[in-house]
């Protein structure tokens, strides 16, 4: 059995209270015990949820960009957290679809000299960057 050792006080409003104590005395439990089965539920179903979203983006067909590793590098040089990038730029082509770290070619950014011009709240990183109609970003190989 775990010995508890930690002390959380809350304020709940009357009927709240009521309700928990009404719900402890049908199952035969304190309150205190009844809301630590909830914390431990709650927390429980969080896990579950947490991996059956990534059981579901581990079935995408994702692809980057060498460019997108190279902004990473920036990104977290510019921060200060040098190490972190490392880590990130290593980790993130094994999330990608095998042999799809793509180079953005010349026809990418003139599309996306274009979608800027249709765009203009579109920002260039988006437009090249982005998953358009056509390009890396859909299946090019």
């Amino acid at each position: 059995m775990q010995v508890l050792t930690e002390r959380l006080e809350i304020r709940l409003d009357p009927m709240t209270l009521r309700r928990l104590k009404a719900e402890a005395d049908r199952r035969g439990m304190s309150v205190g015990a009844l809301v630590r089965e909830a914390i431990r539920r709650l927390l429980a179903e969080d896990a579950e949820s947490r991996r059956a979203a990534f059981e579901r983006l581990s079935r995408l067909e994702a692809v980057t960009s060498a460019e997108v590793l190279q902004e990473i590098l920036y990104r977290y040089h510019a921060v200060g957290a040098r190490t972190v990038g490392f880590q990130v730029s290593d980790d993130f082509p094994r999330v990608m679809t095998p042999g799809r770290v793509l180079p953005v070619t010349a026809d990418d950014v003139a599309r996306a000299r274009a979608l800027l011009e249709a765009f203009p709240r579109l920002s260039p990183r988006g437009a090249v960057h982005g998953p358009w109609p056509s390009g890396w970003a859909c299946g090019r190989s």
